[in-house]
């Protein structure tokens, strides 16, 4: 008996996920984490896109078990947090 072998290719699937990245970053959607500047702004972010971006995040997400953590950031202040998470969701950064 002969096996059939099918494969599938999704030509655009880097692009796609680029897009949708960006849009939950821009669209603050499905947030399943807090993380706070040291002045005490809050920026909602995932917790796979940390990790993915982060060997420190993903040691931290994985050993703390709740649904939604909140991570403060001491020393971090809110424009550097900012910048940090729009060059991990978008890949290129505007400072101004």
């Amino acid at each position: 008996m002969q096996q059939e072998i099918f494969s599938l290719r999704w030509k655009v699937f880097s692009t796609h996920l680029t897009s949708s990245i960006s849009d939950v970053f821009t669209e603050n959607s499905y947030s399943d984490v807090t993380l706070v500047s040291d002045d005490q702004i809050q920026f909602q972010a995932h917790k796979f896109v940390l990790s993915a971006c982060s060997p420190v995040m993903k040691n931290l997400l994985l050993n703390n078990p709740h649904s939604h953590p909140l991570i403060y950031l001491r020393g971090v202040k809110q424009q550097e947090l900012g910048s940090i998470l729009q060059f991990i969701y978008l890949g290129r950064l505007q400072y101004i």
